[in-house]
């Protein structure tokens, strides 16, 4: 059996990580979780996951520019948006 998939998580409420944390960790690793898109951007690079879960309204970066940022800065990660 292979490894998990990593999973970075990004939002700004602390409930909705904590949630997400526990209904993927079954079949994910959850690598990190992060409260801006900013760090989003900054943890996408320093963790490698496969998949970047951003959430679309947060401070510094929303989830729109922060997957903007990571192509500009040369990412190919996966990335999921939500609201």
């Amino acid at each position: 059996m292979g490894s998990r998939p990593r999973i970075l998580l990004a939002d700004d409420h602390p409930g909705v990580l904590e949630h997400a944390q526990r209904i993927l960790a079954t079949d994910y690793e959850v690598v990190g979780q992060v409260n801006d898109g900013r760090a989003a951007v900054d943890a996408a690079f320093a963790l490698c996951p496969d998949l970047v879960v951003l959430d679309v309204m947060m401070p510094e970066l929303d989830g729109f520019n922060a997957a903007r940022e990571l192509r500009r800065r040369g990412s190919s990660v996966k990335v999921v948006l939500y609201s």
